[in-house]
């Protein structure tokens, strides 16, 4: 079973490298990461919304967003400043 799981995520990574350089092509690093990440950051706007005014009805969810402590803050920033520089350096 791990061996299908191994197999689609290197389909899914294989596909996501491909549209990463394809989308460099003849274009700075720094706005196709903004848009990209503005991109996917809008498809969690509406979980975000539902988790924090409805939290009642949405905890049980799968999609359910928590809250999470500042310190945690500090550590997804560092995970932006990592595949920054790893999206600079490619």
């Amino acid at each position: 079973m791990w061996a299908i799981f191994g197999a689609i995520s290197s389909v899914f990574l294989g596909t996501y490298d491909v549209f990463k350089k394809w989308s460099l092509r003849d274009n700075a690093v720094i706005p196709v990461l903004f848009f990209s990440t503005v991109t996917s950051a809008l498809l969690f706007v509406p979980l975000l919304l539902l988790s924090h005014f409805a939290p009642e009805g949405f905890r049980q969810s799968l999609f359910f967003i928590p809250s999470i402590p500042l310190e945690q803050h500090g550590f997804i920033f560092l995970k932006a400043v990592i595949v920054t520089s790893s999206w600079l350096f490619a």
